[in-house]
């Protein structure tokens, strides 16, 4: 069953749910907030923390969607695949598979008390400039 305020302004019933049906990206994002895996061990007392875990999950779930939307974006106009963890070439990658590579980055810290990101990993550099993210938000040191 569907629910809408469209079929009163001259919209069908069957356009409504093809509209409804053709949004896959949409259930799939929200499979994980529905996953007893991810929702299932979390015990609260309180409705209301419930309710901001909740707003939590969903600003996680809108973060992770712009962030492969981006790299998504900027691959259009690239004419090399993005290498993938597992050596995995691809110009559309998920959400998930940019997160991997981030998984993996590596901030040196030197001596001086400075961060650097190392040259010999062009990947997440790489990344970092397709999301438009710039290097020094991992390598800024706080000021204190």
């Amino acid at each position: 069953m569907l629910i809408s305020n469209l079929s009163s302004k001259g919209i069908t019933d069957e356009y409504i749910l093809r509209t409804y049906k053709e949004q896959t990206v949409v259930e799939q994002h929200f499979a994980f907030i529905k996953d007893p895996k991810v929702v299932g061990p979390v015990y609260m007392k309180k409705p209301q923390r419930v309710e901001a875990l909740a707003y939590v999950f969903l600003m996680a779930l809108l973060v992770y969607s712009v962030l492969q939307r981006r790299v998504r974006r900027a691959m259009q106009s690239e004419e090399e695949p993005l290498i993938l963890v597992g050596k995995v070439k691809s110009y559309r990658p998920t959400g998930e598979r940019v997160l991997e590579l981030l998984n993996h980055m590596l901030v040196i810290k030197m001596p001086d008390g400075s961060r650097v990101l190392p040259d010999n990993m062009p990947v997440p550099k790489r990344l970092l400039a397709l999301i438009g993210v710039p290097e020094d938000v991992f390598t800024r040191v706080p000021d204190t």
